[in-house]
């Protein structure tokens, strides 16, 4: 019969008398085992009461974020519907698609810590949001109406963000907030940058008896 295992004999070296149970470990063990004995076990049992409490309050700011780019949008592709096609137009369906794309990572950050997914309303909140506007201008039908009601949408979802970030996030959560806040900020100045357009085609177009009186 083969035995099972053998034992083998160590040589320990002397200890000075006193030593105690903990300076023992050191020296038999050495530092990388006797922190696995003395430090508890990371990543079991329920998380402090202050770490569940920022969840809490991050989980929140979340949301808010969610509900803002939810609003937005849609309003965003009405824009675009409403628009001759042109630069404006192809901003709002690309501003559109990057709110699109926000919520479905600001819904995996919430699922993240831990938080539920919330059902979708049945009445969208844009008309009372910074979109308010929007249904004047939509009416007039005016490509400069609705430039006016994009800039002031989006910079209502860049204070959103503004708003979020002053928190006190866990970096992996600012990380992903700060980069969504920079494509935004990018689409934003480009919607502005449309407006910088019109005055010289209005130039372009004006009445000669219109451009003489200028003179």
């Amino acid at each position: 019969m083969q035995p099972v295992g053998r034992t083998v004999a160590v040589e320990l070296p002397a200890f000075p008398r006193g030593c105690g149970r903990r300076e023992l470990a050191h020296l038999v063990l050495g530092p990388l085992l006797l922190e696995s004995l003395v430090l508890p076990v990371r990543g079991r049992g329920p998380p402090p009461e202050e770490m569940r409490v920022n969840d809490k309050y991050t989980i929140e700011a979340l949301r808010e974020l969610i509900s803002v780019c939810r609003d937005s949008e849609p309003v965003l592709r009405m824009c675009a519907a409403s628009l001759a096609a042109g630069p404006l137009e192809a901003l709002c369906i690309r501003s559109a698609a990057e709110c699109a794309d926000a919520i479905r990572e600001l819904e995996a950050l919430v699922a993240g810590l831990g938080g539920a997914r919330q059902a979708r309303g049945a009445v969208p909140g844009f008309w009372r949001s910074g979109w308010a506007g929007l249904r004047a201008a939509l009416a007039r039908a005016e490509d400069g109406a609705i430039l006016d009601a994009c800039e002031r949408g989006e910079s209502w979802i860049l204070q959103a963000y503004r708003n979020a970030l002053d928190d006190h996030l866990p970096d992996f959560v600012r990380d992903a907030l700060l980069r969504q806040f920079e494509v935004l900020m990018s689409t934003h100045d480009a919607i502005r940058g449309c407006r910088a357009l019109r005055p010289a085609r209005g130039d372009a177009t004006a009445a000669p008896g219109a451009q003489a009186g200028r003179h």
